[in-house]
């Protein structure tokens, strides 16, 4: 039922899988006590629920529940907890509260290195995340760095396509922002749209259109900037 509700928040069904997180939580708290580390996957898995449907409050309360339950249960420099610190990071920068997000996206890097190695497709989760919240923040300079690391990784396993197009399009709008070349950045952009592209159903189709406008706003400035002498 946990791995069903999984697949299913992969292809976009959010109502579904959610419904069988619920459902999970339920049972593993009833045979296996409100503090288990399976109980606490459980409480991830709802929260990421939530977080698809925008459900923003109740996808922190869940996630914030996860990570208590990982770190009292396997210590708080654990997989588990570097894991659910991440998606947590995700909730907080969905809220827009991206200082706190930053703060939660540089711990779990700062747990990586004796968990993880050097080039692990983990790693993109916060790398991409931390580049998200400095660009927001104003110092897209600060997510270049970040950002390429991450797609670098991406680029090297085969993972979700819609994991790519996140980390493509944040650097994208990083290197406009930072000054550096708008072809190459619209490049990323194009192919980050065709990736979120592939699946229309939920977050992608959103996230496909917000890549869309952003080119089109890039080119028409482009368009009308002055022209050097």
């Amino acid at each position: 039922m946990y791995n069903l509700a999984n697949i299913l928040l992969a292809v976009g069904d959010y109502d579904e899988a959610l419904r069988l997180h619920e459902r999970a939580l339920a049972i593993r708290v009833t045979r296996m006590g409100p503090e288990h580390p399976r109980t606490g996957a459980s409480h991830a898995g709802v929260g990421l629920g939530h977080l698809a449907r925008n459900e923003l409050d109740e996808a922190e309360r869940h996630t914030r529940r996860a990570l208590a339950i990982a770190a009292a249960a396997m210590g708080d420099k654990s997989l588990d907890v570097y894991t659910i610190s991440y998606q947590l990071g995700d909730v907080l920068a969905a809220q827009q509260r991206w200082r706190d997000a930053a703060a939660v996206y540089q711990l779990g890097l700062e747990l990586a290195p004796a968990l993880l190695e050097p080039d692990h497709p983990d790693l993109a989760y916060p790398l991409t995340g931390l580049g998200r919240c400095h660009l927001e923040l104003g110092r897209p300079g600060d997510a270049l760095e970040l950002l390429e690391r991450a797609l670098a990784i991406r680029r090297s396993f085969k993972g979700m396509p819609a994991e790519l197009a996140d980390t493509l399009f944040a650097l994208a709008r990083a290197n406009v922002a930072a000054g550096r070349t708008r072809p190459e950045a619209l490049a990323m952009a194009e192919e980050a749209a065709a990736l979120y592209g592939r699946s229309t159903r939920g977050i992608n189709a959103t996230n496909r259109d917000e890549v869309l406008r952003w080119m089109a706003a890039t080119r028409s400035k482009a368009a009308s900037a002055p022209t050097a002498m």
